[in-house]
């Protein structure tokens, strides 16, 4: 069995050494040697030989420019689109997401009728997460009325609630309520999270996380 180090920041914000783990937990999520590029006329490749795999409790950021392929990646292991080659193995029952295009992924006229459909997994704290979004007043709100803020916050809210294990965050909105619910969610473990954020973002992830750089059309450990 080999080790896992990762890299730790408490919650007052400084780095300290994790201890290494013994062995690495079983992949809900794993790509191999993925190869990616996008549809012809205009194609370009995004992806050669990229390898990454995300076991439970592994909470994992991944930083990259703009183009360089996060939403892709997320799309990829969400089976939204598939590679050219390579392969991609995820448990996509235990798998959630969001995206920046909050609108994209609204479907109903009201808060309260996203939630509901939303809570019809497994995990029942739904006024809980209302109250810490601070969306609990906004249930008979039209979801065009809401503000870009309070979309985001509650586009991250439907994913939370469908109590699936995995959530895949794509470049979430710098927010000071998401960020803390992902911070305390990184550290209490209760969730895996892989977040896909932009090169300059300013989120300083709390926790043990796995950190990678998209370069070179490959994740390169950080």
């Amino acid at each position: 069995m080999h080790q896992v180090t990762r890299s730790c920041a408490g919650l007052d914000g400084k780095e300290h050494a994790a201890l290494p783990e013994a062995g690495v937990p079983a992949a809900g999520i794993r790509l191999e040697n993925v190869e990616y590029a996008t549809p012809p006329p205009r194609s370009k490749t995004l992806f050669s030989g990229l390898s990454l795999s995300v076991g439970s409790g592994e909470n994992t950021v991944v930083y990259g420019d703009n183009g360089s392929g996060k939403t892709t990646l997320a799309r990829l292991i969400m089976g939204l689109i598939e590679p050219r080659s390579g392969k991609v193995h995820a448990e996509r029952d235990r798998i959630t997401g969001m995206f920046e295009d909050a609108d994209s992924q609204l479907f109903f006229s009201t808060v309260r009728e996203e939630i509901e459909f939303a809570s019809g997994g497994p995990y029942g704290g739904t006024m809980e997460i209302l109250r810490l979004m601070e969306l609990e007043d906004l249930l008979g709100r039209s979801t065009l009325e809401l503000s870009f803020s309070q979309k985001a916050r509650l586009i991250f809210a439907l994913a939370y609630l469908t109590g699936r294990e995995y959530m895949i965050l794509d470049g979430p909105q710098e927010d000071r309520v998401i960020y803390d619910i992902i911070k305390k969610t990184a550290v209490s473990k209760e969730r895996t999270i892989i977040l896909l954020m932009p090169a300059a973002g300013r989120f300083n992830p709390v926790g043990c996380w796995k950190k990678y750089a998209i370069r070179d059309n490959r994740l390169e450990e950080q």
